[in-house]
């Protein structure tokens, strides 16, 4: 059968602080994050990253043209495509946390 306790004041004063504790340090690491975005070292890496994806994708289309062993184009193909997900990883994370919103 159930049964229905009153609940205990100590731990909904417990569970309201941890809540605006994780949504205090949620803001902040948006904040960080915003920073980021507006720092020189962080504009000139989506610079560099820019480039270098273009110079990438340049890659990608000259082994395209020259390569005509299939099994050597796919290992390739993934190795360029693993290179320029690298790449912008930190860009993209940086980027998609500071519009998080709750």
């Amino acid at each position: 059968m159930f049964s229905f306790k009153k609940t205990d004041p100590n731990k909904i004063t417990e569970k309201d602080r941890i809540q605006k504790e994780a949504q205090q340090v949620h803001d902040e690491a948006i904040g960080h994050a915003q920073d980021c975005l507006g720092n020189e070292d962080f504009r000139k890496y989506k610079e560099s990253y820019e480039l270098a994806e273009k110079l990438v994708i340049k890659e990608l289309i000259e082994l395209d043209i020259l390569e005509t062993d299939p099994t050597r184009y796919g290992f390739r193909c993934k190795d360029i495509v693993a290179k320029l997900r690298h790449l912008g990883t930190l860009l993209r994370q940086v980027e998609s946390d500071a519009g998080k919103k709750l």
